[in-house]
C-alpha cells in the first residue's frame, strides 16, 4: 500500500512548519484513519 502527502512548506500567506500532529496525520494516517479524516491545523 502506498499512502502519499503533499507538503509545501513556501507560501506567501503565512509560514507552514511542520508540527507534530502533521507527522502524526502522515505516519499514521494509513493505520488510524480517522487521523487521516482530520484536517490539517
Amino acid at each position: 500500500m502506498v499512502d502519499a502527502a503533499t507538503w509545501n512548506s513556501a507560501t506567501s500567506e503565512k509560514s507552514n512548519v511542520l508540527t507534530a500532529d502533521g507527522i502524526l496525520k502522515v505516519v499514521l494516517g494509513a493505520v488510524v484513519r480517522r487521523l487521516d479524516r482530520r484536517p490539517n491545523s
